[in-house]
């Protein structure tokens, strides 16, 4: 084994290392795009969930001021303590 061997070797290693890092890159590179996809579908989900609770207690509000009673009224109130403890909480 002489010396051009051992340049050789040395070449192998170092075209290694650069695609490993190449490699690590790209995965990093994958991996903030995947969150940030996933944060926009988390955003959107959000607010969606955010409209069809108000709708849910504009429509028990309705049906209160019509004259709907028993169950309405529970869920109203179960719906706004449910928004107040969620207010007040540190999430």
């Amino acid at each position: 084994m002489g010396e051009a061997s051992t340049n050789l070797i040395a070449w192998a290693n170092f075209c290694t290392a650069i695609g490993t890092f190449i490699g690590i890159a790209k995965l990093w590179v994958k991996l903030e795009a995947d969150n940030a996809r996933q944060d926009r579908q988390i955003t959107r989900m959000l607010n969606e969930l955010r409209i069809n609770t108000e709708c849910n207690k504009a429509a028990l509000e309705t049906h209160i001021a019509h004259g709907a009673n028993g169950t309405c009224h529970d869920a109203l109130r179960r719906l706004n303590d449910f928004l107040n403890a969620a207010a007040h909480s540190d999430e």
